[in-house]
């Protein structure tokens, strides 16, 4: 009984895992800003992780170093335009705009 407790409550405490959504025809997976301290240079860092992991979800498609290396040009687009959105949240933290606003981390149209 507490072995199934304690699994209930790891999996209650994980974070939500981000779906990867279909905006203007190209996959983006959104990120909410709710849930990180922009004042926190440690939560800050774990924004930007969480921009690159989100990165490979939309660009990296199979495997191996050919399939890597094709993805490239999306991983960098994708990553800078999510950075830029980053770049403006933290910029206006102090205002208030951030509330339930969310960073969109997708691949480049084509």
């Amino acid at each position: 009984m507490f072995t199934p407790m304690l699994l209930s409550l790891a999996i209650a405490a994980s974070p939500a895992p981000q779906h990867i959504i279909v905006v203007d025809d190209r996959p983006t997976v959104t990120i909410a800003l709710a849930d990180y301290d922009l004042a926190s240079a440690r939560d800050v860092r774990k924004l930007r992780g969480k921009i690159r992991s989100a990165a490979d979800r939309v660009c990296i498609h199979g495997s191996g170093l050919a399939m890597y290396l094709e993805s490239v040009p999306c991983l960098k687009s994708a990553v800078a335009d999510a950075d830029a959105q980053l770049e403006t949240a933290l910029a206006s933290r102090g205002s208030g705009a951030t509330m339930g606003a969310t960073i969109a981390v997708s691949a480049p149209s084509n």
